[in-house]
């Protein structure tokens, strides 16, 4: 198993865990389709979620890493998952977030990053 790989299962557990905590079900963990791999995909009452990890060593690194590409590419393998999963038709919101994760200790949920 690389470092970076190790790294990402690391960052995406202490984000599944802080969903969590905010009363997220976490559903899928890198979901992968043609299009690419949906990190977490979680559910909160009537809300359907496509969560995008970064970890970086800032903050800012984690926030800038999130390009327009990749949000187009969320956003494809996203209408896959709906295609492959019917049952998550019936959510009333879908909504793309991030969890940026600068160490352990310092996350930052932002919703609706599409």
């Amino acid at each position: 198993m690389s470092s970076s790989y190790a790294k990402g299962v690391c960052a995406e557990n202490i984000a599944c865990q802080f969903l969590y905590k905010k009363g997220y079900i976490v559903r899928h963990r890198r979901y992968k389709t043609l299009y690419g791999e949906l990190d977490i995909v979680a559910t909160r009452q009537d809300v359907l979620v496509f969560v995008e990890v970064k970890h970086r060593q800032n903050m800012y690194n984690a926030q800038s890493s999130i390009t327009d590409h990749q949000k187009k590419r969320m956003h494809n393998a996203a209408l896959l998952l709906l295609q492959h999963h019917p049952e998550y038709r019936q959510y009333d919101i879908m909504r793309f977030d991030a969890v940026c994760i600068q160490d352990k200790y310092r996350i930052l949920h932002i919703t609706n990053i599409i």
